[in-house]
């Protein structure tokens, strides 16, 4: 378990030659990748280049980037041979999606959702108390970046309203905005959706 993090260094071409240079001497040959968007698309990469900094590391030092001065340089010595070469022509890489917006197509169910769906859900009932006694409408603001699951699976399990996740129109409705959040039959409707604008409009 490497259990890394987001690495500025590791966007550079130098970053990367630094990070096979490591792989190699370390004799690791696989990597399970459990992330979001940047994390499998930096280890696809990884993976497209890993030829090409093997070739790179038998014929010539790495050097830091002059963008990353405080990147180590490695060492001559430290070169890879032409036998670690043979035994790591190719990279093996496992991609797992970690992300909690469940937006990975041919994916029933990404690492993270449900957990984050539970805690919304969690969270909203501990609002009910507060709005009732106080008669207010709340406004929740989910994640899920460009797919709605969260915020259409907690409007499901919730029962409130789910608003779109384009921006609304909000002449396309027959009553007034406040009437449609103090429409239910509780007398309290609260929006539950991931868009911005949405929210922005619905505040106003």
């Amino acid at each position: 378990m490497i259990g890394t993090a987001r690495s500025q260094a590791f966007r550079s071409p130098q970053g990367r030659l630094n990070a096979v240079h490591n792989l190699v001497k370390e004799g690791i040959e696989a990597l399970i990748v459990c992330g979001g968007d940047g994390s499998l698309t930096g280890a696809d990469t990884l993976r497209a280049e890993w030829s090409s900094h093997i070739d790179e590391l038998l014929t010539q030092r790495a050097s830091p980037s002059p963008a990353y001065p405080q990147m180590p340089k490695v060492p001559e010595t430290e070169l890879i041979t032409p036998d670690e070469a043979k035994k790591h022509t190719h990279f093996r890489i496992a991609g797992l999606v970690g992300s909690i917006d469940n937006d990975m197509a041919l994916t029933d169910l990404t690492i993270g959702a449900s957990t984050a769906l539970h805690r919304i859900c969690e969270s909203i009932d501990n609002i009910n108390t507060t709005a009732s006694s106080h008669s207010r409408a709340f406004v929740v603001e989910v994640m899920g970046r460009h797919c709605g699951w969260l915020a259409l699976l907690a409007g499901v399990r919730l029962g409130y309203l789910v608003a779109p996740l384009r921006p609304l129109d909000l002449t396309a409705f027959s009553v007034a905005p406040e009437q449609i959040l103090f429409s239910s039959q509780s007398g309290l409707w609260k929006p539950v959706h991931g868009n911005k604008k949405c929210v922005k409009q619905l505040r106003a």
